[in-house]
């Protein structure tokens, strides 16, 4: 439980009062309403006030990088809403923010998730009679060979364009919930 500024220093006067923990922790519970700090943690920071003369939360080993603060979250937000299929590391090259930080900001603070884009084919109508015409065909030759079926190989390899064409690997759309989008 982190305590807030005012419960530090309360809790450090309180203790130079009574020199008491449990008197400090019942104390705390009846002004506060919430749990108390641990035996050990009033005692923390009463030294510290004696030793530093603040009550400022100084951990050691903590990083000293600092919150996102609320600029760069709408700066992201508005990134994204202008062009959702933007992905985090163009949004991170454009905001110049890193990409951890971008994708944190994505998931954490506006809690959008990355959906990917379905790939489908369009039938037309005339795609139907295609389609049983070849039928036909196959079984017409799987008749006259009987080791048609361990000739073909059928495959999900991934197809890449050179007229640029969407990979749909690549591409995800951020939104709260998913859009079905298709390709």
């Amino acid at each position: 439980m982190a305590l807030t500024s005012q419960q530090r220093s309360w809790c450090v006067l309180e203790f130079h009062k009574t020199n008491s923990v449990v008197t400090v922790q019942r104390a705390f519970k009846i002004k506060f309403n919430v749990d108390p700090p641990t035996n050990k943690s009033i005692l923390k920071l009463h030294r510290n006030f004696i030793e530093r003369g603040c009550i400022c939360d100084q951990r050691k080993g903590r990083s000293s990088r600092p919150s996102v603060s609320e600029q760069v979250v709408d700066r992201v937000r508005e990134s994204l809403l202008h062009s959702p299929k933007k992905s985090t590391r163009r949004a991170s090259r454009e905001l110049k923010v890193p990409q951890s930080t971008a994708s944190k900001i994505l998931r954490k603070n506006l809690r959008l998730h990355p959906y990917k884009l379905q790939l489908v084919q369009k039938l037309h109508p005339e795609d139907k009679e295609t389609r049983r015409a070849f039928c036909g065909n196959l079984q017409t030759l799987m008749e006259n060979d009987d080791d048609l079926l361990a000739k073909i190989i059928f495959s999900d390899e991934a197809t890449f364009h050179l007229s640029g064409m969407v990979n749909r690997y690549n591409v995800r759309i951020w939104g709260s919930e998913n859009l079905h989008a298709t390709l």
